[in-house]
């Protein structure tokens, strides 16, 4: 399993509101944030099996059928249960996400944390564009899956420094490093620029030790 976290946007460019998946993954993208994968996936439903194979956070947006109002906002956690049927996600596509998610549930395909957000829409004509209140729905859950993600990553990395400051002690720095791109292969800090100080002060009191005082990510 990957720590990478992976947002996925579904939809059809073509069918107006369909097309509100796509928005927010290609929003999503352009604010760059790093290590978060961005997928922007058709109608095959299916194929979403192969997209969180190895993923064990997961975020999914969708067009959901107009039940109250367009451009409401749904947020769901699959592990407490189905889909609502009400909402008819993934209403343009011949397999829906509904079933996709039931059939990943009974082969153990599951993501270990899914979270999905389903946008009701106002139209699915072909050829149509999104609309208004769809459009500022994308922006808003585009907002949230950032700020939900940069909050998983700062505890990432609370994890990430507790863990290299249990392997690291009398470590020296290259032994740090060696560690630091082990632990952090696959998620947000791979990659991370370190910048350590060395002192050869025998009489400092972490003369044997090294120390990490602190941990950076800017997303």
């Amino acid at each position: 399993m990957s720590p990478r976290p992976v947002v996925i946007g579904l939809g059809n460019p073509d069918r107006g509101d369909d097309a509100v998946g796509l928005l927010v993954a290609r929003r999503m993208g352009a604010l760059g944030m790093p290590g978060i994968a961005v997928i922007e996936a058709g109608g095959d439903m299916l194929a979403l099996l192969d997209h969180w194979a190895e993923a064990e956070r997961v975020v999914l947006i969708d067009a959901a059928a107009p039940l109250t109002q367009p451009g409401r906002i749904h947020r769901f956690d699959p592990s407490l249960g189905p889909l609502p049927r009400d909402l008819a996600l993934g209403s343009t596509h011949a397999f829906g996400l509904a079933e996709v998610l039931e059939l990943a549930r009974t082969l153990g395909r599951l993501p270990a944390r899914l979270t999905i957000f389903a946008i009701e829409a106002a139209r699915f004509d072909h050829g149509a564009a999104l609309s208004a209140p769809v459009a500022g729905a994308a922006e808003a859950v585009a907002a949230m899956i950032a700020a939900e993600l940069r909050e998983a990553c700062s505890d990432a990395c609370n994890r990430l420094g507790a863990c290299l400051i249990r392997r690291i002690e009398h470590a020296a720095a290259a032994h740090f490093r060696e560690h630091f791109a082990h632990e952090s292969r696959g998620g947000v800090a791979e990659g991370a620029a370190l910048c350590l100080v060395e002192s050869d002060d025998p009489s400092d009191p972490d003369a044997l030790h090294l120390r990490l005082e602190s941990l950076v990510l800017e997303v």
